[in-house]
């Protein structure tokens, strides 16, 4: 039986996709456009999971920005840990468990994150309705993990002072749309 040839070595930076500075600095970038975009911004809401993209955005946008940290309540690694003022496990589960299931928010995100960044959680049937009535209002497919900032909107979970200026984050990666369809 023919040998096959050796496989060659791959030269590869190996960078971890949250508790990296490289991780961090880069996932800052969109925040830094967002800022660009979008004047006088009071607050922004934005899903945590490993905490790279919030520290990131911590990192970049200027100090007089809140940063508020939403959550599900069974994907609550950031949350869990401003509670007990120190890092520790959760197991994750429920609709943000495929994005924001991290058992343990990384101690580089934490380290940013903690002093300047509020926690909230929100439960799953509020990100489920979130998700669908951005469907149905504006024909926008947000993948679960990622339209709990606007289920903390719309539930009260986070509520805005009268003239606030807030973002809230979403995205549209990792997600079926077919289930929006569905009634």
């Amino acid at each position: 039986m023919p040998r096959r040839p050796a496989t060659p070595a791959i030269d590869a930076l190996n960078i971890h996709p949250y508790n990296a500075p490289l991780t961090v600095a880069v996932k800052a970038t969109p925040d830094v456009e967002l800022v660009k975009q979008v004047r006088d911004i009071d607050t922004v809401l934005l899903a945590v999971g490993g905490g790279g993209l919030a520290a990131g955005l911590r990192l970049a946008l200027p100090s007089s920005v809140c940063v508020v940290a939403v959550e599900t309540e069974a994907c609550n690694a950031f949350h869990a840990s401003c509670v007990a003022r120190e890092l520790v496990d959760v197991s994750p589960a429920g609709v943000g468990a495929d994005v924001l299931g991290t058992r343990r928010i990384s101690e580089l995100p934490w380290s940013i994150l903690v002093q300047r960044t509020d926690a909230i959680v929100v439960d799953d049937a509020s990100v489920t309705t979130a998700r669908h009535n951005l469907w149905a209002q504006c024909q926008l497919v947000v993948e679960r993990a990622a339209v709990v900032t606007f289920a903390a909107l719309q539930t009260g979970a986070y509520r805005p002072e009268p003239g606030e200026r807030v973002v809230a984050v979403v995205c549209r990666g990792n997600t079926d749309p077919s289930d929006l369809l569905a009634s």
